[in-house]
């Protein structure tokens, strides 16, 4: 009987079908955040939306208590993503600002 009980959690299923491609996807934000700043923070930002309602939803169902490592450790992936391109869109800016103070004409 204990088989049984095994085969029924779906908890597997979770982390293969939702949480092992939340940290691909998160890899990818983080890679694609260090060459575009824009590009990266648009998929961060859409990745964030994304895992506010894998949250809301593996609380509810309780999965997040026996796989809420991978779902967290993606969440950091894609906060840090989120920073390095936030940092790069910044000094894009400011050093764009400069190549115009440079070349006023």
């Amino acid at each position: 009987m204990p088989t049984t009980v095994l085969a029924s959690d779906p908890t597997g299923l979770f982390v293969f079908i939702v949480a092992i491609p939340l940290v691909v996807l998160s890899f990818i934000s983080l890679i694609t955040s260090f060459f575009t700043a824009i590009g990266g923070m648009a998929f961060s930002i859409l990745l964030l939306l994304f895992h506010l309602v894998i949250f809301i939803w593996g609380y509810d169902v309780g999965y997040l208590d026996s796989a809420g490592g991978w779902v967290l450790g993606s969440f950091a992936l894609v906060v840090a993503s989120f920073l390095i391109a936030l940092r790069n869109t910044r000094k894009q800016s400011n050093d764009s600002t400069a190549a115009k103070n440079q070349n006023p004409g």
